[in-house]
Formats: C-alpha cells, sequence, structure tokens
C-alpha cells in the first residue's frame, strides 16, 4: 500500500523537471500552510463565538490534508480539499470573527488557497485514478 501511495501520477510523469520541481514547491508551501493553520486555529480575541470542539475538528482535517498532500497519489485531492478548507475558513473568520480578524488573516489565507488551486487544477486529471493501479 505503501509503494502504491508513493507512486509517480500520470499528471508527475508528464512533468518537466523544472514543471515538477515547481509543483513540489508548491506542494510544500500547502503543507506548510495546512501545518501553520491547525498550529493557530482559535478564536480572535476575547470570547470565542465557535465551540473549541469546531476548533479541534478543523485542526485535525489541517493537519490531515497537510500529510495527503505530500503523498503523490492523494496530492490532487488534498489540494482540492486545502482549497475548501480555506474557503470555509475565511468565510468563518468573515462571519464569527469579523471585517478587521478577516483581513488580518487574508494575505495568508488567500496566498495559500490560490497556490491550493493552481496544485489541484495541475493534477486534476488524476483525480479519477487516485485508488487505481495505473
Amino acid at each position: 500500500m505503501l509503494k502504491f501511495l508513493s507512486q509517480s501520477t500520470r499528471v508527475m510523469a508528464a512533468d518537466s523537471k523544472f514543471q515538477a520541481n515547481v509543483y513540489a514547491a508548491l506542494v510544500v508551501l500547502i503543507a506548510l500552510g495546512q501545518f501553520a493553520c491547525a498550529s493557530g486555529s482559535g478564536g480572535s480575541a476575547g470570547s470565542d463565538t465557535v465551540s473549541g470542539g469546531v476548533h479541534t475538528a478543523m485542526n485535525v482535517a489541517n493537519t490531515m490534508i497537510g500529510v495527503l498532500v505530500l503523498i503523490p497519489r492523494t496530492r490532487a485531492i488534498a489540494a482540492l480539499l486545502s482549497a475548501v478548507i480555506l474557503i470555509l475558513s475565511m468565510t468563518a473568520n468573515y462571519t464569527f470573527y469579523g471585517v478587521p480578524y478577516f483581513l488580518k488573516l487574508l494575505p495568508f489565507d488567500g496566498s495559500i488557497f490560490l497556490v491550493s488551486v493552481i496544485v489541484a487544477v495541475h493534477y486534476a486529471a488524476d483525480i479519477r485514478n487516485t485508488f487505481k493501479n495505473n
């Protein structure tokens, strides 16, 4: 199973060396961003309107996505999940914590979101073959 997950995908095999290096760097950036999200999740200040259980669930999800994006076979799905969880995070930041907190985190959240979309689009053709032995 571990060998299967670590195999290159069709898109990875078709990438030039330069593309492979660029996307490897972007993948590491996504993973680091997800780990940073997991370590920094919590209320902005004062009383928190979101329960601790929601923060814990988001921290677990961010950590899992950060690990899955580093695995070649699950990279496409993880990048897509990264974009989705960042949209949810930005929406929650705006809704529950207000515009100042949303704007404070927008450069970080927005940049990791854009990188996640770029990686997800690049590897989109691999999604349907994620669990197939090609």
